[in-house]
């Protein structure tokens, strides 16, 4: 296995037969005040790993956007689902 920096500053990974292996950051956008985002990584993706391991996601890394209308929305889907199906 082979691993660089390229020019751009990709990382670059080769297999011993010098195949790229892909390799992504899985990121997040955090929203600062004053409309500033800072990328945070939260996860991975790796081509070449054993099936179903090749994403790797830290879901309590990642920050949901939140809306002013969140509560409201959210308690007529309560009501509608608990009209529904008895249970939310």
């Amino acid at each position: 296995e082979i691993q660089f920096t390229n020019n751009a500053g990709d990382y670059i990974f080769l297999d011993e037969k010098g195949n790229h292996m892909a390799h992504y950051a899985v990121r997040n956008t955090v929203n600062l005040p004053a409309g500033l985002g800072l990328l945070v990584k939260v996860g991975r993706f790796v081509s070449d790993s054993p099936p179903g391991e090749s994403l790797a996601i830290s879901e309590e890394m990642i920050e949901w956007p939140l809306f002013v209308c969140a509560k409201s929305v959210l308690g007529r889907i309560e009501t509608e689902a608990r009209s529904r199906y008895g249970r939310f």
